[in-house]
């Protein structure tokens, strides 16, 4: 499962308006969705781990490319959820679908 997928259940599950208690987890999830879905962010991530990319990178590591001012979150768990969602209301749609039964023939 590709972390695409991952962030969609995990978001859907661990969603304020559904687990309140959940808010730290939803505020991960979206911080980890966004280093992960840019390349850039992604690549320094793994070449120097969270420290790395949130320290920034020093510009003499002769990496090319490399993220060189430190990472900062936006802090919008919120903003995330829409825009990888495409706003609306996923949750909705979400549970109406869980909801539906299959017919079955008679």
């Amino acid at each position: 499962m590709d972390f695409i997928s991952r962030y969609r259940r995990l978001a859907l599950k661990n969603h304020p308006s559904r687990r309140p208690e959940a808010g730290d987890v939803f505020l991960e999830l979206a911080e980890a969705y966004d280093v992960l879905s840019d390349l850039r962010k992604k690549a320094t991530y793994d070449k120097f781990g969270e420290e790395g990319l949130k320290a920034g990178v020093p510009q003499l590591s002769g990496e090319d490319g490399a993220w060189i001012s430190p990472y900062i979150f936006h802090g919008n768990p919120h903003q995330t959820f829409r825009l990888f969602f495409g706003g609306g209301q996923p949750l909705r749609r979400w549970e109406t679908h869980r909801e539906i039964a299959p017919i079955s023939s008679c």
